[in-house]
């Protein structure tokens, strides 16, 4: 994995025993990387969006890979941290799952999404609702990113994923060009717990 030093110096800050200890960055660092290394040599997006900003680091880290501008929604306004390693970064407050919402972000960027990568709601019907709404402004060739596709992540109270992440039952439905990036014991020396969320790429 070959990343340029805005995308290090935002990985290493990301990646701190403090935020991942404090789930200020609720990814697995060898996921992420892997996930990133393919956009940035498969996809070479021009416009992202990311639906689930929480503080700001996965959004900081996608608008690193992306020429020209990047997009995150969130229905809270959390504070945003990562502004320091961004590069033309917009945050909305807004509902993702709403007509208003997508026609509001399609205004801003004037063009079809290259890459839009879901994280927020994690509840089977807000994910349907978000996929119907948000997939016919992705491009052809574009792909649709899930976090938390993982039925065996280690992330909840009982070392399970808690009821609340069914982002796992949408990924086995879906039909389609579906990549699985799963960290293992093999990635143990990463950052972050094994086995983690996981991501899905889904190429449309």
């Amino acid at each position: 994995m070959n990343f340029s030093a805005d995308i290090e110096r935002c990985l290493k800050a990301a990646f701190t025993n403090e935020r991942v200890a404090s789930n200020e960055i609720q990814q697995h660092e060898w996921e992420l990387r892997t996930f990133l290394d393919l956009v940035q040599s498969e996809l070479k997006p021009e416009w992202t969006v990311e639906l689930g900003t929480y503080k700001g680091l996965t959004a900081a880290l996608l608008s690193l890979v992306t020429s020209r501008c990047t997009v995150s929604v969130d229905v809270t306004d959390h504070t945003v941290q990562a502004w320091q390693w961004a590069k033309s970064l917009e945050t909305i407050v807004d509902d993702a799952a709403t007509q208003q919402c997508v026609d509001n972000v399609m205004v801003r960027l004037g063009a079809p999404i290259d890459l839009l990568f879901i994280d927020d709601g994690h509840y089977y019907e807000t994910i349907c609702a978000e996929v119907a709404l948000w997939r016919p402004h992705v491009r052809p060739g574009g792909w649709i990113v899930f976090h938390d596709i993982n039925p065996l992540a280690n992330i909840g109270p009982h070392g399970t994923q808690p009821d609340c992440i069914q982002v796992p039952r949408f990924w086995k439905e879906l039909q389609g060009n579906k990549q699985e990036i799963i960290a293992t014991d093999e990635h143990k020396a990463w950052k972050g717990t094994v086995p983690h969320g996981g991501i899905g790429i889904l190429r449309v």
